[in-house]
Parts: C-alpha cells; structure tokens; sequence
C-alpha cells in the first residue's frame, strides 16, 4: 500500500466518549472485580465509585487545560512508547485468556498473526473505520449487563455490607486496583484537538460519560460480590465468565462462551484504538502496511515470551504504575508549562 494522505479527520463527541470507554475497560475488564475485591474485600464497590469521580476530575482538569497541552516532539515519543508497552501487556493478557478458555490447542504464533492482520487492516484504512469501532461495540455492554440480571435471584445481598472498618493498607490496595479501569485517560488530549468544529466538551458530557462508565464498571463489581463470597473470588479470577456460565438459557448452552469471544474482540479493538493513538493523532498520514509490519511483528514476538499468569500478573502491576506518570503527572506538568509560558507572553 503506498503512503496517502487523507484530509485532516474529525471526531464527534459521541466517538470520542465510546473510544475512550473501549480503551479503557476493553482489557482490563475480565478480571477487574477479581483485582479490586481481592484488594479491598466488601469495601470494593465504594472504593471504586470513589476512584471514579476522582477520574472525572482528571477529565475536567483535561477540558479545562487542554489549550496548554502543548507536548515536545519528545514528549510525544514518550508517550507513543507508553501505549506501545500497553498494547504488548494487552495482547499477553488476550493470548493468555484466549487459550485458556476458548483456544487451547492453538499456538500461539497463530492467534497473535490473527490479530495482527486485524491490526494492520484497521489502521491503515480511513481514521472512520477506527472510530467507529467502539461505536459498533455499544449493543454488547448492554447484552452484557442484561444478562448479569439472570442471576437476580441468586444473589446474596448482605455479602456487600462491610464487615468492619477498612484500614489504609486496604484502602490503598483497592484503589491501586481501580486505576486499571483508567488506563489511556491522556487519549482525550490527543483527540481532543480533531473535535468536530464549533463542538466543545463541556462538564455536562464528562457527568454523563462518568455517569454510564462508573454505573457499568461498579455493576459487574456489586454482581461479582453478590453472587460469590470472598473465599469463592480468592481462587476464581475470571469471576464474571464463571457467573454467567452458571446461568442456564435455554437456547444456549454455554452463554459464558458467546462472552468470552465478545470480549475478545473488545479487547482488540482496545489494541487497535491504542494503535491508532500511536500512529494517527497529529498527522494526516495514512501509515503504510510496510511501516507497520516491522513494529508490530516485534511487539508479537516479545509478547510470546511473557503469556503466563505470573508474568502478567507483574506487567499488570507495571502497566497501573506507568499509567499514573502518563495519565497524571505528565499531562499536569505539560499544561502547567503550557499555562506558564502564556503568562510570559
């Protein structure tokens, strides 16, 4: 395919909001009730919600200080590797999931080709095919929350009643936890840039995105938490997948597994989104398939080295580290530059 340019592309706040809700709870989704009630026992669900609104503060700030985001060609680099380690710990955590539950007797060279030729496709088409991805996701959230209301009956409510007080260690630990669900916040500075013209986000849509993100997240949560007991999710990390293979419906006999690939595709649409974040935002450029074969063949072939639980486990535990650098701390300290500089001229 040879290098093309495209007129410079726009994105509405509906695109914007739904990239961001994929990036951020594609992945990371399957096992987050296991991570954060495992952290903070019954205390999980408010902890979380907690993090939630300290999140759409972050988001505000983001509105707010976005016309002294203004990032050096370095800083950039530093965040296009950023979300490259993110797409590498994504993709051993797919592969890993995959085999364990739906692909277990193909390797995986195989499944990682699969996804990279989805990968590979996607960007290098128009930057609508991409953005509109999420957006085609949207019916699946609901199903998926649909579905956990089969197991209304069988739900044990006393089990979210906090036992006794939470000390700081707990409160730490479980919200460590909660920041997974926030990784790749920083995309809205980059999108933000390409808003359809005369459209500007503004706190009302932060409130309704927050609104439908938290009310999503924290279901699966409280579901996870009624349905099993503490002793149950310690050794049953993938909790979700094991309610919803519990329910019966009589036209499908293993609904867990219409799950699991729907998340699966959830989930590479995610790596795809942090691709295009990697190489579409600030240009017009149309990346070649032979500009793309040679990073991402790399990217796989390290990948295939760390697909184990342990070794995702730490990666995982990495990835929540960076992310507070590049969702936080950096973004503040570009826009107070930024807001300096201003002041001076």
């Amino acid at each position: 395919m040879n290098k093309t340019n495209e007129a410079v592309w726009s994105v509405t706040k509906l695109q914007i909001f739904m990239f961001l809700f994929v990036l951020q709870s594609g992945t990371t989704f399957i096992n987050l009730q296991f991570r954060v009630i495992n952290a903070s026992n019954q205390h999980a669900w408010w902890l979380f919600i907690g993090v939630c609104i300290l999140h759409g503060l972050i988001y505000l700030m983001y509105i707010k200080g976005r016309r002294f985001f203004h990032p050096t060609r370095f800083e950039k680099l530093l965040f296009q590797f950023y979300w490259t380690f993110l797409v590498f710990v994504f993709l051993t955590k797919i592969v890993f999931i995959a085999q364990l539950w739906v692909f277990q007797e193909t390797p995986t060279w195989v499944i990682l080709l699969c996804i990279s030729v989805v990968f590979i496709y996607a960007l290098t088409a128009h930057a609508s095919v991409v953005l509109n991805l999420p957006v085609l996701l949207a019916p699946f959230f609901t199903l998926l929350i649909g579905t956990l209301f089969l197991s209304w009956s069988e739900l044990v409510w006393l089990n979210i009643f906090p036992l006794g007080g939470i000390d700081m260690k707990e409160a730490a630990a479980g919200t460590f936890q909660s920041l997974s669900a926030f990784t790749g916040m920083e995309a809205l500075l980059f999108l933000q840039p390409n808003l359809e013209r005369k459209v500007k986000i503004v706190l009302k849509d932060i409130v309704i995105f927050m609104s439908v993100f938290t009310s999503f997240l924290t279901l699966s949560i409280l579901f996870t938490l009624l349905f099993f007991s503490l002793e149950e999710i310690k050794v049953v990390p993938f909790a979700l997948m094991y309610l919803l293979k519990s329910q019966e419906v009589t036209f499908i006999e293993r609904i867990d597994l219409i799950f699991i690939y729907l998340w699966i595709s959830w989930s590479i649409v995610s790596v795809i989104l942090y691709g295009f974040l990697i190489f579409r935002t600030g240009t017009t450029t149309i990346p070649t398939t032979k500009k793309l074969v040679f990073p991402v063949l790399l990217v796989c072939i390290v990948t295939s080295f760390f697909i184990s639980r342990f070794e995702i486990r730490i990666l995982h535990d990495g990835m929540l580290y960076t992310s507070l650098i590049f969702s936080l701390v950096l973004p503040f300290i570009i826009m107070l530059r930024g807001r300096w500089r201003s002041r001076e001229t």
